[in-house]
């Protein structure tokens, strides 16, 4: 939405009030520059100026994290992203995603941070700076988590995309990766190419710079250099007014000191930084409570040191047996509960959306599991006396599970029982990945939101689907049969994304004649034709900021198609009646019965509409490919009808059996209609039979025999059409994701069919 045109003169004039702030950050008075940029942020907001009121709201959240409160800078980056979405700058949407990996990280919650920065590497690339920058970020959260493994050296960033602040972090994240890979002389020298390609006029980032380097010579041990350098660093630091990088460098001169023996000088200077206390963000809290907390030093910040990692022999043939992985797990928890010497011991199940539930031990750890969930690395609690403890179980690069134990009392913990723990969570991690594909999701949004009742794998699919399009601005297509529940998905996707507390608006287009399209989406003014009595908004009007729902898009005329990608392409409506377009703000779901590229290819459907609409696209599969769910929607719609009709029968096993075989054509919606049918025609009380069913749904129909060959072949089809897609049609990806050659991937192609993308 833009400003008119007569206001251009007053939104530049604030724009320019950012230099200002900018002054009064340099100078150190961040409480006056905090006040500038909120006023001058919502005076850009009054006058629909979104773009700069992003780029102004991204300041003020840079200014927020810098002083240490990474949760107020994580509201405030969502406010700038919500801003830019609304201008579609994309450039500033993802800088303000990018910088809630940043908040999201210096809060401690890690495993949310790890996930929104693959969420941002996945993207296409469309600005190089931005997407070296998202690598650094999650380079910066492994560190945090120690997992050094998942490391690879970052590529310095492009000169002319990223301030100079954000570039000098970039490159100090490559020294950092450099060190924890043991490559300390391209640390070193990536080090010094940092500190020359920074601007000395920018405070902020020589700082950034000269702690890369600070971190070199702490790692090679010349305390002599150190010295001196991080005398230089403190200079530095107080002329850019960042107390909070000052005490960063502290803990990195603090352990050098300890490691040195000098111990008199390490004190003082963590006496410096407990008088930091509450006002520094989480991770670097940690940071210090792990120094404070005894005279060894954590290799990483949780208060935790790992023995020597051994696996004892009985755990391994354990982990090596096959069958279901839920008696795996258990038989893994039982042995490890005596190596481990408590009977304290569980192992939860992260899920898709973010929830985790226990598999195997007691649930009483929840606590502590949820702490690893949210932060990604070990935790250790002491609550009541007793002693926690709790390592992440990872599966590949994911969080696929946390691994948690209990101990009467610190005491009682046995020297290697994080050695264990780890081992145990090790050995685990194919078991829980393995439980985890399984498991339906159980998160509020998921549950009562969704309203998808089903245990299938393929309505987790249209679930965790639902997941991925409500967090993203784009357009959505929905296709399926009649009946299988396409609005439904619409309304999840509406509910569990930002736009929620707007409206939310369908239109069936099959029922639209091309007579009332210009007034029912667009509106008329008053006098605009015979009956137009009042003014009246449209439906694109009625619900801007919010989402519009496209039912049975297929049927539109082609009159209808044209003028609704006029629409969308400008992002404006014009009344019926009136010269001058209304800007919109509308999500737009859409939903077909029919194949859209099909339609589109038959010369049925406009291709650039469709271009526009089938940006994200969801699949409802038919009721026939999921006969898992028909007994539990069976039971969901029987409870509605029943207390309807005021029946307090009973569901018997031999109607649900009867419904199992029917291959539903009108899909839920039949089957619903079949169940009220069933409650009107069912006793009072007592046991409903298959006898009250209708002749058409109680006999069985006569299915077609599924051989395996066909069945091995439509499986093998749909792995490598998803590894092609992932890979962007790279074969050579796309091979490697499979497990084969790219010869081998061309000749497994050929047998199967598969065109490349």
């Amino acid at each position: 939405m833009r400003a008119p045109a007569f206001e251009h003169a007053a939104i530049d004039r604030f724009v320019r009030r950012g230099e200002v702030a900018e002054s009064l950050v340099a100078a150190g008075r961040h409480a006056a520059a905090e006040r500038v940029l909120r006023e001058t942020c919502g005076a850009l907001v009054r006058r629909q100026a979104w773009s700069p009121a992003a780029g102004m709201t991204i300041m003020l959240g840079r200014l927020l994290l810098e002083r240490g409160r990474a949760t107020d800078a994580l509201a405030t980056f969502a406010d700038a992203e919500e801003l830019a979405l609304r201008e579609a700058d994309s450039r500033r949407e993802r800088a303000a995603r990018l910088w809630q990996v940043a908040a999201l990280t210096d809060a401690g919650r890690l495993s949310h941070g790890e996930r929104l920065c693959r969420d941002e590497l996945d993207r296409v690339v469309v600005y190089a700076g931005q997407h070296a920058w998202a690598a650094a970020l999650h380079a910066r959260l492994l560190l945090w988590q120690e997992r050094s493994s998942d490391l690879v050296p970052l590529p310095p960033p492009p000169d002319d995309e990223l301030p100079g602040s954000t570039r000098a972090f970039v490159r100090a994240t490559g020294v950092r990766v450099l060190l924890a890979l043991s490559r300390y002389f391209e640390a070193g020298h990536a080090a010094r190419e940092a500190m020359t390609a920074v601007d000395p006029r920018d405070p902020m980032a020589c700082v950034i710079a000269h702690g890369a380097h600070l971190e070199v010579l702490a790692a090679t041990g010349d305390l002599t250099l150190l010295r001196a350098a991080f005398r230089q660093h403190v200079e530095l630091a107080r002329a850019a007014h960042a107390p909070l990088r000052l005490a960063r460098a502290r803990i990195v001169w603090h352990d050098a000191l300890w490691r040195a023996g000098a111990v008199a000088e390490a004190s003082g200077e963590l006496r410096r930084l407990a008088r930091l206390g509450p006002a520094a963000p989480v991770l670097l809290q940690r940071a210090i409570t792990a120094r404070l907390s005894g005279p060894r030093l954590p290799t990483v910040d949780t208060g935790l040191e790992s023995g020597p990692r051994y696996a004892p022999a009985a755990l391994i043939d354990l982990a090596q047996r096959g069958g279901d992985p839920r008696h795996v797990l258990g038989s893994l928890l039982g042995a490890g509960a005596g190596h481990l010497r408590t009977g304290h011991v569980s192992i939860s199940v992260v899920r898709g959306d973010g929830s985790f539930e226990v598999v195997a031990g007691p649930g009483d750890l929840a606590e502590v599991s949820a702490q690893v969930v949210d932060r990604g690395c070990p935790i250790r609690c002491a609550a009541s006396g007793a002693c926690d403890v709790a390592v992440p179980i990872r599966f590949g690069a994911e969080l696929a599970g946390v691994a948690a134990a209990r101990w009467p009392t610190p005491d009682q913990m046995p020297p290697d029982g994080l050695a264990i723990l780890e081992c145990l969570a090790a050995l685990a991690a194919p078991h829980v990945d393995a439980v985890a594909a399984v498991l339906p999701l159980r998160s509020p949004d998921a549950r009562e939101a969704f309203g998808l009742v089903g245990i299938s794998t393929a309505i987790d699919v249209v679930r965790r689907g639902i997941v991925k399009a409500a967090r993203a601005p784009f357009t959505v297509l929905i296709e399926g049969e009649s009946g299988v529940g396409k609005e439904l998905v619409a309304r999840a996707i509406h509910a569990a994304g930002p736009r929620r507390a707007a409206r939310f608006l369908d239109l069936n287009c099959a029922a639209l004649p091309d007579d009332l399209l210009d007034s029912e989406l667009f509106g008329h003014a008053r006098g605009a034709f015979t009956g137009a009595l009042t003014d009246r908004a449209g439906l694109f009007e009625q619900a801007n900021g919010g989402t519009l729902f496209l039912d049975e898009v297929a049927d539109l005329s082609p009159r209808a198609q044209a003028k609704l990608l006029r629409a969308i392409q400008q992002q404006e409506v014009r009344r019926v009646g009136e010269t001058t377009a209304r800007p919109i703000d509308v999500r737009l779901v859409a939903a077909a019965n029919r194949d859209m590229r099909a339609e589109a290819a038959a010369g049925r459907f406009r291709t650039d509409l469709l271009y526009r609409l089938d940006v994200l696209r969801i699949r409802v599969p038919p009721l026939r490919d999921r006969v898992d769910d028909i007994p539990a929607l069976a039971l969901h719609f029987w409870t509605t009808a029943a207390e309807r009709v005021g029946s307090s029968a009973v569901l018997g096993r031999a109607v649900l059996a009867a419904l199992a075989t029917h291959p539903w054509p009108g899909n839920v919606r039949e089957l619903q209609n079949v169940i009220a049918a069933l409650a009107v025609a069912a006793p009072r009380r007592g046991l409903v039979t298959p006898a009250l069913l209708s002749p058409e749904v109680s006999a069985r129909s006569e299915r077609p025999p599924i051989r395996l060959a066909d069945a091995r072949s439509t499986a093998e089809r749909q792995c490598v059409e998803r590894a092609l897609a992932a890979a962007g049609g790279s074969r050579t990806a796309a091979a490697r994701e499979l497990g084969l050659s790219r010869q081998g991937l061309l000749k497994v192609m050929a047998r199967l069919g598969v065109e490349g993308l």
